[in-house]
C-alpha cells in the first residue's frame, strides 16, 4: 500500500458561514485553471490581447499569495497536512511510515515557528478537527519546537 502525502498543497473554498476551508489540491489548481479558460477563449475563436492574459494570471497568483499570508489559512492547511501524514503513518508501509515520520518532524519544526498559525490551531482546534489527546494537540501544547519533539519520542520523531 503506498500513499501519496508529500507536498500537498491546498485550494481554498468558502464554507456555508463564509469562512475559509481547506481542501487538498494542487497548489497549480488556480493557475491552471485559468489558462485553461484562457485556452478555451482562444479556441472559441476570441482573441485575448496578451496583456489581458497575462493580467488575469497575475491577479489570479497575487489573490493565491494573500490567501496564504492570512494565518488561518496557514493553520487549516497544516491540520490537512498532519492527517495525511498521519494517516500515512498508521496505514502506510515501511516506506510511507518512514517518510511520514521524517515530514512530521519537518512539519512541527515549521509550525512551532509559524505563532500565528499555531495560535489559530489553538484556539479553533475542535472546529478544525484537532482531537483531544492526538499527536497533533501534544505539539500543539508544547512550549517549543525541543519539548515538541521530546513528546513525540513514541513517534520516532525526536533528534
Amino acid at each position: 500500500m503506498s500513499l501519496v502525502v508529500g507536498g500537498l498543497a491546498h485550494r481554498r473554498r468558502t464554507d456555508a458561514h463564509g469562512g475559509l476551508t481547506a481542501r487538498p489540491e494542487l497548489a497549480e489548481d488556480r493557475i491552471a485553471t485559468t489558462l485553461d479558460r484562457l485556452a478555451t477563449e482562444r479556441d472559441a475563436g476570441r482573441r485575448l490581447e496578451p496583456e489581458s492574459a497575462a493580467a488575469r494570471l497575475v491577479t489570479a497568483m497575487e489573490r493565491e499569495k494573500v490567501q496564504r499570508q492570512d494565518p488561518a489559512v496557514r493553520a487549516e492547511c497544516y491540520v490537512a497536512r498532519w492527517t495525511a501524514l498521519e494517516t500515512a503513518y498508521e496505514y502506510g508501509d515501511w516506506k510511507d511510515r518512514t517518510r511520514a515520520k521524517a515530514e512530521m518532524k519537518a512539519l512541527t519544526s515549521e509550525l512551532k515557528r509559524d505563532a500565528p498559525a499555531e495560535a489559530v490551531m489553538k484556539s479553533r482546534a475542535r472546529e478544525l478537527g484537532i482531537e483531544f489527546g492526538s499527536r497533533l494537540e501534544r505539539v500543539l501544547e508544547a512550549k517549543s519546537e525541543r519539548e515538541a519533539m521530546r513528546l513525540e519520542r513514541g513517534l520516532g520523531l525526536s533528534r
